[in-house]
């Protein structure tokens, strides 16, 4: 090193001369990076007004998404370091201080090297919740978390850039997908949190949330078994319980549907041990709609069998 030194040899010719360039991927699994850390100490303390860092060196012959992309991939492995963790952090760092988000999409968001090594996932492959799987989304959502830490009046939150790269229904795809893997669930919980959140501050109404999901297009018989389906009866809650009272009108659940059919199907979802909450649940929300369509009690009487005070229903009927 000492050699080196004496050469006149700068950090870059160093990180060439101990053939760093060519690591790619291996780079921080490379023993030979240490003593590229250990020249840089030298160098540094023999020329204070002339100092550089680990990060700018990497980062002069990788590129900032590059680095980024081998930190990532290197996450994946399984790989850490001190010294991988220290540049993870001073990159975090120069982006917060320029306030880089990466470069723009062309739908308006913003690609962060994170989210876009996975900016190709085709829709079939959505299921598999790829974008938010381990230190992929951790790192991106550290970023976004800092960022938005430092510029709390701009909406460049972790949700807020996903969404700008997957319409809500591929994010809600995501979502039940990653709840079920234990390395994603959380950030699974974080987003519908968010997604529920963005809904509410949009002032969506249930219909566009309903047509949002594409839960329009789906048949009675499927529409209750789609988990999609439960997303929005999630909205629903939180809708009416922000808007407490709020007479909404009917909703595309009710109008898609003939009356005898939603109800014969809320029923039989009441009768099975897995759906019984759930089916309690949208018969609550079926009679609101009735309610908010004026029907006549005599036609809901029918609907529910109700023929005297004996039925099962008549109590509901009441109501």
């Amino acid at each position: 090193m000492q050699r080196w030194f004496a050469a006149g040899n700068s950090a870059d010719d160093v990180f060439k001369l101990l053939k760093l360039d060519k690591a790619g991927d291996d780079l921080f699994a490379s023993p030979l990076l240490n003593n590229l850390n250990t020249y840089l100490q030298i160098f540094n303390r023999n020329n204070p007004a002339e100092k550089t860092t680990l990060y700018k060196t990497l980062a002069a012959h990788y590129g900032d998404d590059g680095l980024a992309r081998i930190i990532l991939a290197t996450k994946k492995t399984g790989g850490t370091s001190e010294i991988l963790n220290r540049v993870e952090a001073t990159q975090l760092q120069i982006w917060l201080g320029g306030g880089n988000l990466g470069h723009r999409h062309e739908s308006g968001g913003c690609t962060h090297p994170a989210l876009a090594e996975h900016g190709d996932v085709s829709r079939d492959r959505l299921h598999a919740a790829e974008p938010w799987q381990g230190p992929l989304f951790t790192i991106f959502t550290k970023f976004t978390d800092a960022y938005h830490a430092k510029n709390p009046r701009k909406p460049m939150t972790t949700g807020w850039i996903v969404r700008a790269h997957y319409d809500d229904v591929d994010v809600v795809k995501m979502i039940l997908a990653a709840e079920k893997s234990p390395s994603s669930v959380n950030a699974a919980l974080r987003m519908e949190g968010a997604l529920l959140k963005d809904w509410m501050a949009a002032s969506r109404a249930p219909d566009h949330v309903f047509e949002a999901l594409k839960l329009n297009r789906v048949g009675l018989k499927k529409l209750l078994k789609d988990p999609l389906f439960l997303c929005w009866m999630k909205f629903m809650d939180n809708f009416n319980k922000a808007f407490p009272g709020k007479i909404v009108e009917r909703t595309m659940l009710a109008t898609t549907h003939k009356d005898q059919d939603l109800w014969r199907a809320v029923q039989a979802a009441k009768k099975s041990p897995k759906t019984r909450e759930f089916g309690t649940k949208l018969e609550t929300e079926v009679l609101k709609q009735f309610i908010f369509a004026e029907k006549q009690p005599m036609h809901v009487a029918k609907l529910m069998n109700v023929k005297e005070k004996t039925d099962a229903n008549w109590k509901l009927w009441k109501l």
